[in-house]
């Protein structure tokens, strides 16, 4: 009887992290990364339905809005579906927050708006 428990454990642990989990980041989903000055990545790409983790690596601080920098000119802009970015605050490391559901397939630009150049552009298929 305690095998069984434990086997049932272990298959719901998995289930969880097969559904939740990206091995390849540091253990969120569609998880994007913030350096002291720029996204960790450039561009990410994800399914329609799904939303994006930003994940602070400083305790540098982020606002991240709607919109791109142009050659050290901000743009805010949201595009047609995609979700509100409205000031979000990262100022501590390891803080995250997460952007989404992206309902609509398209492409999408976030920027930081302390950190010129700072962009990030999410496609969704």
């Amino acid at each position: 009887m305690k095998k069984l428990a434990i086997f049932f454990v272990l298959l719901i642990l998995t289930a969880l992290c097969i559904t939740g989990c990206d091995r390849s980041t540091g253990g969120f989903t569609n998880e994007v990364d913030l350096d002291s000055s720029s996204f960790a990545q450039s561009s990410i790409t994800i399914q329609k339905g799904q939303s994006i983790t930003l994940v602070n690596q400083t305790d540098t601080t982020h606002v991240i809005a709607n919109g791109q920098w142009n050659f050290n000119t901000p743009d805010p802009l949201q595009e047609a579906g995609a979700p509100f970015a409205n000031n979000i605050t990262l100022s501590s490391t390891n803080q995250t927050e997460i952007i989404g559901p992206f309902n609509t397939a398209g492409t999408f630009h976030f920027y930081c708006t302390i950190h010129p150049d700072m962009n990030l552009v999410v496609t969704v298929q």
